[in-house]
C-alpha cells in the first residue's frame, strides 16, 4: 500500500468514526452508560462522561493503588460502577512486590512521595468531593501550575513539586489533610503547548502495545472526560495524535490528555446493558486480571 492509499484509508476511518461519534453524543441527553457509548473503528473505542448527567446522578471518580481490587469491591457494593481501568505504572508484575512508579497517594495515604523525573502528568482526585469536575491534571513541565480545568481549589496552585523539594513536602501535607488521591503518568497533550511542542517525538519508545487515554475536554459549555481505548499496537505519541485528531474533528476542545498504562496489567471494564463487561477477557498473563490490579481508575455514580 503506497502513502496516498494509507492517507485515504485513514481519512475514511476518521469520517466513519465521526459519523457515529455525532450519533452517540447527540442522540441521548443526559448520558446513560446503558446506551451504546463505544464506537469501534480502526480498533478504537470511545467512552464519554459528563458531569451534567443530572437525571442519573453526577459522575464521580476514584483511584486505588493500595489493595486495589478489594478497595474496588468495597466501592462497587455501594455505587453503580460505569468504567474501570488500570491507571498508573507499577514497579513489578508481581502483586505482592510492586509499588507505584512516581508520586502516588490514595485517599490521603502516601504510597510514593518521590516524583518521577520524566513523567510530566500529575493527576489529583479530591476524595471529599469526587465529582469529575474536581479532578485536576498538573503539567510538571511548567514552572508553576495554573488551574483551568473544572472546579479549582486554591491549594492546587503550587510550585512544581518535581523541581522544588520544599514544595514537595508542602504538597504532601495538603494531600494528607485534604484526602487527595494522586498518581503520576505521561501528559500526552496540554492546551498550554502548541501541537509542535506536544507531538515533537512521535516515535519515542516502543510500538508494541495497545494504548488508552483520558482526555479532559469541553464541548457546548460542558466538561467531558473521554476515555479513548485503542487495541492497535503503536507508539504512545502517535496514538495520542490520532486520538486528538478524532476529538477535534468531533468538535471537542481538548484541554489535557493523559496516558493510562496498558502494559503488563492491562485492565478495562465498561458498564453495558446493566453489567460490567470485561474488554480484556483474554489477558496474556495472570497479572492482567483485575484481582491482581496494581492500580485502578474508576468512574461511578451513586445509587
Amino acid at each position: 500500500m503506497d502513502l496516498i492509499e494509507k492517507i485515504i484509508n485513514k481519512k475514511s476511518r476518521v469520517i466513519f468514526l465521526l459519523i457515529f461519534l455525532s450519533i452517540a453524543v447527540i442522540s441521548a441527553e443526559p448520558f446513560s452508560l446503558d446506551d451504546k457509548r463505544n464506537i469501534n473503528d480502526a480498533n478504537i473505542s470511545i467512552f464519554p462522561f459528563t458531569i451534567n448527567d443530572s437525571a442519573t446522578g453526577k459522575i464521580k471518580s476514584a483511584f486505588f493503588a493500595r489493595d486495589s481490587y478489594n478497595s474496588f469491591l468495597k466501592l462497587k457494593d455501594s455505587v453503580q460502577v460505569l468504567f474501570v481501568s488500570s491507571a498508573s505504572y507499577a514497579s513489578s508484575v508481581n502483586k505482592n512486590a510492586n509499588y507505584p512508579v512516581g508520586f502516588c497517594a490514595e485517599n490521603g495515604k502516601l504510597l510514593n512521595k518521590i516524583p518521577h523525573q520524566t513523567m510530566d502528568g500529575l493527576v489529583l482526585i479530591h476524595n471529599n468531593e469526587p465529582e469529575i469536575n474536581t479532578m485536576q491534571v498538573i503539567d510538571l513541565d511548567k514552572e508553576n501550575y495554573t488551574c483551568n480545568d473544572g472546579k479549582c481549589y486554591p491549594y492546587f496552585s503550587t510550585d512544581n513539586i518535581r523541581n522544588n523539594p520544599e514544595e514537595t513536602f508542602s504538597f504532601i501535607d495538603l494531600v494528607e489533610t485534604q484526602n487527595i488521591s494522586s498518581f503520576q503518568t505521561q501528559l500526552v497533550y496540554t492546551n498550554y503547548k502548541s501541537d509542535k511542542e506536544n507531538f515533537k517525538n512521535l516515535t519515542n519508545g516502543d510500538n508494541d502495545r495497545s494504548r488508552r487515554f483520558l482526555a479532559i475536554c469541553e464541548k457546548d459549555n460542558q466538561l467531558y472526560h473521554i476515555i479513548l481505548d485503542s487495541t492497535e499496537e503503536n507508539y504512545l505519541m502517535t496514538s495520542a495524535l490520532d486520538a486528538i485528531d478524532y476529538l477535534r474533528q468531533a468538535n471537542y476542545d481538548v484541554r489535557k490528555m493523559i496516558n493510562l498504562d496498558t502494559g503488563s496489567k492491562d485492565i478495562m471494564y465498561v458498564r453495558e446493558d446493566g453489567l460490567l463487561k470485561n474488554y480484556r477477557p483474554n489477558p496474556l498473563t495472570s497479572s492482567s486480571k483485575i484481582e491482581n490490579a496494581a492500580s485502578l481508575l474508576v468512574y461511578y455514580r451513586d445509587l
